[in-house]
């Protein structure tokens, strides 16, 4: 007696206990009228109102999104640049060159202060210390 492995004598196993093992399945005419009997079940397509109205709905829809893009603001139209004339701006120097003398005795050079106002209302202020360490 020849020796099996183990899936072969389950798969021999599963075959002899297979009750429609012998099966051929419908024939051909058998097949035919299980088609007609399911086709058969399958509703007609209605001729209601639906069919009309869903090519103007999707139409209509279509129209309300474009506007709606349309109108929307965009990222590009929050930031505008424009040139500011030279004579609406303000540009403020307070500085002072000399040297003033520290109580410690030690002499400094002054902060610079430079100011630039927008006609927005943006003020810029440069403060420019020359004893900042480089």
């Amino acid at each position: 007696m020849p020796v099996q492995s183990p899936d072969s004598r389950l798969t021999e196993l599963l075959r002899r206990s297979d009750p429609l093992g012998d099966d051929r399945g419908l024939g051909p005419a058998q097949s035919a009228e299980m088609r007609r009997a399911v086709l058969a079940q399958i509703p007609e397509e209605s001729s209601g109102l639906w069919p009309q109205l869903s090519p103007a709905l999707s139409i209509a829809a279509l129209l309300v999104l474009a506007l709606g893009v349309a109108w929307l603001p965009s990222a590009k139209d929050d930031f505008q640049p424009r040139t500011v004339p030279a004579g609406e701006t303000t540009l403020t120097l307070n500085s002072s060159s000399a040297e003033t003398p520290n109580p410690g005795g030690t002499n400094a050079l002054e902060n610079r202060n430079i100011q630039f106002e927008t006609p927005g209302g943006t003020l810029v202020v440069w403060v420019l210390n020359p004893n900042f360490p480089s």
